[in-house]
């Protein structure tokens, strides 16, 4: 019964996520939360399950490719205490460390200009 799609809620043709946590967004009436139960969003792609996984996720989180997708899953299904881990990813991580990789990868062809005009 859990399985079988035809008893899940779908919003726009996907799954709705919601959760149990407090201030996550509740369940149609008629619906229950359980957990581990069907694939992740994005084709699997979007999720928090192992390192690897968790990684590409903050990776997309960086470099602020649709990260508000997965700023509302998160929030709707663990409530709004999740909004600090993206305040901070969001801030340092898309505003600080890609400039500092940026400025570092700038340096290195300016050093290598200049290495090969003394040659």
């Amino acid at each position: 019964w859990i399985l079988n799609e035809n008893n899940w809620y779908f919003r726009d043709g996907s799954p709705e996520v919601c959760g149990n946590a407090s201030g996550a967004r509740p369940c149609p009436t008629g619906y229950s939360c359980l957990q581990h139960i069907g694939d992740n969003p994005n084709f699997g792609y979007t999720s928090f399950d192992n390192l690897l996984w968790s990684m590409l996720t903050t990776f997309q989180l960086i470099t602020l490719d649709y990260w508000e997708n997965v700023y509302n899953m998160i929030v709707a299904t663990g409530g709004p205490m999740h909004v600090i881990f993206f305040t901070i990813v969001v801030f340092f991580g898309s505003f600080y460390l890609i400039n500092l990789m940026l400025a570092v990868v700038a340096m290195s062809y300016e050093e290598e200009a200049e290495a090969v005009n003394l040659v």
